[in-house]
């Protein structure tokens, strides 16, 4: 899990309370899943994952100079986008 030591904010929390990144990123992820199968905020938290989340990379992905990777965010931006259209029961 060295590639968590690249984010601050982890190296930061881990120097605060002993935890380790790598437990922290897992309790995190699992926090996450717990209150969408709960439906605790489910309809908030899946729509970050859906598109707050592939939105912002998707524009970060424009503002820079290479290619690749604004094709690479606008196709995942794209099928997600598509996929709940298809997947809406209004």
């Amino acid at each position: 899990m060295s590639q968590l030591s690249k984010y601050p904010a982890l190296n930061n929390l881990e120097k605060q309370t002993s935890v380790p990144k790598a437990y922290a990123v897992l309790g995190l992820g699992a926090l996450y899943f717990f209150l969408i199968v709960l439906n605790l905020g489910g309809s908030l938290l899946t729509n970050i994952a859906g598109f707050v989340i592939p939105g912002y990379y998707s524009l970060a992905a424009l503002f820079t100079a290479n290619k690749a990777d604004d094709t690479q965010w606008l196709t995942v931006s794209g099928r997600v986008n598509l996929g709940d259209d298809k997947t809406c029961a209004c």
